[in-house]
């Protein structure tokens, strides 16, 4: 039989921290957004000139490096959706191991 947990708060910071301290998680900064948002596929790295017309001008001009998914062709790179995350993992006491 599997096993539960029982969350305490209300609070879904809270929560989080309940469930990955149960879980005894870590996270990876490398591996953050290793995995294609909508697929759930790996995604690869891709060299900037490739994906130079799947990405906004200023996005090309400000990032060097990008992922790609190879199932849905979605293009990624560390924009402020990646920092604003690992931020946010930070201020949970989640923490990183790189």
């Amino acid at each position: 039989m599997g096993k539960s947990l029982l969350i305490q708060s209300n609070r879904y910071e809270e929560q989080i921290q309940e469930v990955m301290r149960a879980l005894d998680f870590t996270w990876e900064l490398e591996k953050l957004f290793s995995i294609c948002l909508e697929c759930n596929v790996p995604v690869q790295d891709r060299d900037k000139q490739k994906v130079k017309d799947r990405v906004p001008r200023n996005v090309l001009n400000e990032h060097d490096t990008f992922w790609q998914c190879p199932q849905c062709t979605k293009v990624f790179w560390q924009g402020s959706h990646y920092e604003n995350t690992q931020k946010k993992l930070i201020m949970l006491g989640l923490g990183a191991s790189t």
